[in-house]
This record gives C-alpha cells, sequence and structure tokens, in this order.
C-alpha cells in the first residue's frame, strides 16, 4: 500500500507524501521481519494513518499540506 502511495504521489509530484510514504514503507519492511506486531508499531501505524487522512483534508480544500506530527518520527523500536 505505501509503495503504491509513494508511486502515486511521485507521478503527482507530491514531494512530502512520496518521502513520507518511502519512510514509512522502510520502517514497515524492517517490522515485517518480526514475528508479530507489538502494541507501539499499531499504535504507531494508526498515527500514520492519520497524517495520510489530514493530508488528504488539505488536498481537498486545495490547501498547503499540514506539518507532520511529530509523534511519527518517533519510530517503535524494531
Amino acid at each position: 500500500m505505501f509503495h503504491n502511495l509513494k508511486s502515486a504521489a511521485g507521478f503527482l509530484k507530491i514531494k512530502r507524501i512520496q518521502n513520507y510514504a518511502h519512510f514509512v514503507e522502510d520502517i514497515l519492511q524492517k517490522a515485517g521481519e518480526k514475528d508479530k506486531a507489538d502494541e507501539e508499531l499499531i499504535d504507531w501505524m494508526f498515527k500514520v494513518a492519520e497524517q495520510f487522512h489530514n493530508w488528504y483534508k488539505d488536498i481537498n480544500k486545495n490547501e498547503e499540506l499540514s506539518h507532520i506530527n511529530p509523534q511519527i518520527l518517533k519510530t517503535p523500536k524494531i
């Protein structure tokens, strides 16, 4: 899913979303090597999804993309 978002954002030249999707994709690739997702990873993924949703609302309103939630940059321990 994040790979597709990254590709679509690149096609649309929305660099911030492209970079963000790449960042998320890298974290989840590392997390996929674990046996199961822990609560910290799941909570982080909900914050990631909320950020995409916020940007979707910004785009629909034809507004500049809002700032990223700084909690997302505190990645789960993998």
